[in-house]
């Protein structure tokens, strides 16, 4: 054989080595909608010098085919209504050939490991349904395998949405954000995943008139953030409210920087509330020679920058942590006469919004009245009303027994014996002396005069506890629940001793009543045995008269 014929049949067999996938083949995307449309991917090890490559799926070819060593990609056509078959193997057939020495290679059938796998798309609602002219409202469709294919589009009223690709998102669901529109209209969604195609016709978005925020306050916040900031305005209602930001732009030693807190619509006010974020970034260093740092604000919602009116400051200004001072005994004491606790401090933030200042004491909100930089007030009055009341709540009124009232036996009453028991009636018993009676004399147990409670103050993210405060009742306050308790246990003891009284009189009527009942059975049946003995003897006299009688005749 000649040599260079030789050389020539080992070059090709290497193209043949090359082209062959020693692992197989992987492709992308695996699922994919029965309706076709699908640009499919083939990844693998293949050799650039070969022609006829073939992709079939279900023994159906794959069209439109074009390929580079690394990728073969072609068009899934419509599956055969014939086909039942939702799961279909891939298979790639190919060959090689060098026509100026009469060389052909050809090689068929390399099947891959993985199925493509067919199924239905199915949308069926979307959220939310309106946004603002300028666009970035992000939308998302919920339904039944949304996420497959190879190309999805959502129409929003007519209108390109430009798809957010996320490698988690579970196939429930596609999101997209919606472009600028020019006029506020409503349309249907539409959404097309390769040439699966539907329009959700049960609901409309809507494009509403872009926002305009024409007042921020305060325009103020804390170091630990967590403090309210309130935007007012026109057509804010155009804005989703999951979507909305306050963003807070600084520079530091690092560069530029910027952190962001969540907002909210507030459907009763018409107004936007924003919760303002932490300034990690700032450390004790930046406050060293300041109590206050001023930084950019802006509204955002996704990307989409909100239009703040000219004439509002876009500054807002950012304090340092508060340092409040441990509560001392000497100033620690709250009572009906003195009901304001009053925290002392330093850098304590008065420009913030004061409904964000919660002072607890014991659990129960304490109403800050008063705001500077050096001390906080509040008002205590509802925490002492509540003490007062758990004091009347946990007085009890113990009862004294033994007190005896006394023992009644009655004398000379003959107990009732039964009728033909003669022997027994003349015996005289004395009747069983009544139970001893007691009576209960009121005891007023002394309740506590004072009690501590635990003082907690926050500020947004900012909490700290304080120590603890007494609470007491002050004079007049004692004076006055001891003459109420005491009036109190005293007619509640009067009305015992009158119950014990009636219940004993009651006792005694009956005792009375049956001793009575007693005598008249005891007389009626001596008068009956009197009678029966009368009667034995005269019939007994009858008798032996009638026998003599007899006898002499």
């Amino acid at each position: 054989m000649d040599i260079d014929k030789l050389i020539k049949i080992f070059y090709y067999f290497g193209i043949w080595s090359s082209l062959r996938l020693t692992s197989g083949f992987q492709i992308s995307p695996m699922y994919v909608p029965m309706e076709g449309g699908t640009r499919l991917t083939l990844y693998g090890n293949f050799w650039n010098n070969f022609t006829d490559i073939n992709v079939t799926i279900c023994d159906d070819p794959c069209g439109n085919v074009t390929y580079n060593q690394s990728s073969i990609i072609c068009t899934v056509r419509l599956l055969n209504a014939t086909n039942n078959a939702k799961s279909c193997e891939v298979t790639l057939s190919w060959s090689t050939s060098q026509d100026n020495d009469n060389v052909t290679t050809s090689f068929q059938h390399e099947t891959g490991d993985q199925k493509l796998i067919f199924l239905s798309p199915m949308a069926q609602f979307f959220q939310p349904d309106f946004g603002p002219l300028f666009g970035g409202t992000l939308l998302e469709v919920k339904g039944q395998h949304l996420n497959i294919g190879s190309r999805s589009r959502i129409i929003v009223a007519g209108n390109e949405c430009d798809i957010i690709v996320d490698k988690f998102a579970n196939n429930g669901s596609i999101k997209c954000s919606t472009r600028k529109n020019n006029k506020a209209a409503c349309g249907h969604v539409e959404i097309y995943i390769d040439h699966f195609h539907q329009k959700l016709t049960n609901a409309n978005f809507c494009y509403k008139p872009d926002p305009l925020i024409t007042k921020i306050h305060p325009l103020a916040s804390i170091q630990s953030g967590g403090t309210t900031v309130t935007l007012s305005g026109t057509n804010l209602d155009s804005i989703a409210s999951s979507q909305l930001a306050i963003i807070f732009n600084y520079t530091n030693m690092n560069g530029n920087d910027a952190e962001q807190g969540n907002c909210s619509y507030q459907y009763n006010t018409a107004d936007i509330l924003c919760w303002t974020p932490k300034v990690h970034s700032f450390t004790e260093h930046h406050f060293k020679n300041y109590t206050v740092i001023e930084t950019d604000l802006e509204i955002r919602m996704n990307s989409k920058k909100i239009i703040i009116g000219d004439e509002i400051p876009k500054r807002i200004r950012i304090f340092r942590d508060p340092h409040f001072d441990t509560i001392s005994s000497k100033n620690s004491m709250l009572s009906k006469s003195t009901p304001t606790l009053s925290l002392k401090g330093r850098d304590i933030p008065k420009d913030i919004n004061k409904a964000d200042i919660k002072v607890m004491v014991g659990g129960q909100r304490c109403p800050v009245i008063k705001v500077e930089v050096d001390v906080l007030e509040c008002d205590a009055r509802d925490v002492i009303e509540q003490f007062i009341r758990d004091v009347t709540n946990q007085t009890s009124v113990t009862h004294v027994t033994n007190s005896t009232v006394g023992t009644t036996t009655p004398e000379n009453v003959t107990p009732s014996l039964h009728p033909v028991d003669i022997s027994r009636f003349k015996e005289n018993e004395s009747v069983p002396p009544y139970p001893s009676s007691t009576t209960t004399t009121p005891s007023l147990t002394q309740p506590p005069t004072q009690r501590s409670y635990m003082v907690t103050i926050e500020i947004g993210n900012y909490n700290r506890s304080l120590g603890q405060v007494t609470v007491s009742l002050d004079g007049s306050a004692a004076e006055n629940f001891y003459f109420i308790a005491a009036i109190g246990a005293g007619a509640s003891g009067f009305f015992i001793v009158l119950l014990l009284i009636a219940t004993v009189m009651l006792l005694i009527k009956l005792k009375k009543s049956r001793l009575k009942k007693n005598q008249i059975n005891s007389i009626r049946d001596l008068a009956e045995a009197r009678l029966g003995k009368d009667l034995i003897s005269f019939f007994s006299q009858r008798v032996f008269l009638f026998n003599i009688k007899n006898f002499r005749v």
